[in-house]
């Protein structure tokens, strides 16, 4: 049924994706889950609910708004280990992708291979930081400056 050595197809590249994507959607639920929690408790959700205002607009419009940002913080710090989770990944299911190529450059003990790996991850990383900055402004109205 599924392939344990990943090929091109559908069902080869099933339990790779599932096993970078459980963990990280399992602790993103539950972050997501306690920040609603905790956002609804606020005084301003009680007084929205005392005027009459309709719960679905509440928990869209506002509730799920301010969490938002909180949401996406989390997500952007996950991708650093979802990018190293990658090398091991890659390397158990015979994915041929560039977490196995550091890993054959590390065994061959390919030092320069290695050093433009660290150097990719690093950009990387540090350009969804700045895409995680960005979207700040866009998600809080209160902030107009980019």
């Amino acid at each position: 049924m599924f392939k344990v050595i990943a090929d091109d197809s559908f069902s080869g590249m099933l339990l790779p994706a599932l096993s970078l994507a459980l963990p990280l959607a399992g602790r993103l639920t539950r972050q997501f889950t306690a920040e609603l929690i905790n956002e609804g408790r606020k005084d301003y959700v009680t007084g929205m609910r005392a005027r009459g205002v309709k719960e679905h607009i509440i928990l869209f419009k506002n509730v799920f708004r301010n969490t938002l940002g909180q949401l996406i913080t989390y997500t952007a710090l996950s991708i650093g280990a979802l990018m190293g989770g990658s090398v091991v990944v890659e390397s158990m299911f015979g994915v041929n992708g560039i977490g196995k190529l550091v890993m054959d450059s590390i065994t061959a003990r390919d030092y320069p291979m290695v050093q433009g790996f660290v150097l990719y991850m690093t950009v990387f990383y540090v350009v969804i930081n700045l895409i995680t900055d960005i979207s700040y402004c866009f998600l809080d109205k209160r902030r107009t400056e980019l």
